[in-house]
């Protein structure tokens, strides 16, 4: 893997939930919109990962994570990271079990995430200069069923997403499953 990549687990929604959020990013002059395809909710960002520990992570039979519900409720701009986020309310407990479980299990394989506050999020504009605040939309709801390791390469033109790995569950299971 290259210095300009780093990798994360984060959820990937369905289509019909990728369109619903698409209906909700706030309608800028500026700034550019996070394409369909790269919409996702980080469950635990590793930063640079030496190759042969992405290959432990990738195959991860399973991962302990329930399979939660998240209804995404308010539009925000993140001004010191530059861009626009939906948030949910508050983070449902599953959700942040999940991540602590996760990162419990990182850890025991040597690849510890940064030490960050857990702020579950899906980015949908970035480069967003001069906006502020914070909005309600029409609630979108999530049932987080698909999980995936990916590769982040910084580019000129923006991040560029490689799944490397993928894993399902369904709501209420307690273990997602490579696929």
């Amino acid at each position: 893997m290259s210095d300009g990549t780093a990798l994360f687990f984060g959820f990937w929604p369905p289509a019909s939930v990728a369109s619903a959020i698409d209906q909700r990013r706030v309608s800028l002059d500026q700034g550019r919109p996070v394409a369909l395809s790269d919409l996702h909710m980080t469950l635990a960002f590793l930063g640079p990962v030496a190759a042969p520990a992405a290959q432990r992570l990738g195959g991860l039979s399973t991962v302990a994570c329930p399979g939660v519900r998240v209804r995404l409720t308010h539009r925000l701009v993140w001004s010191r990271a530059r861009c626009v986020v939906l948030v949910p309310d508050d983070c449902p407990s599953g959700l942040h079990d999940a991540h602590s479980a996760m990162v419990a299990r990182l850890s025991a394989l040597g690849v510890a995430p940064k030490p960050t506050p857990f702020r579950p999020h899906v980015t949908v504009m970035r480069g967003v200069t001069g906006v502020q605040g914070e909005a309600p939309i029409e609630p979108v709801d999530w049932v987080l069923d698909e999980l995936r390791l990916v590769a982040s390469e910084r580019t000129a033109a923006g991040s560029t997403y490689t799944p490397l790995a993928s894993w399902r569950a369904s709501l209420g299971a307690d273990v997602f499953v490579r696929v």
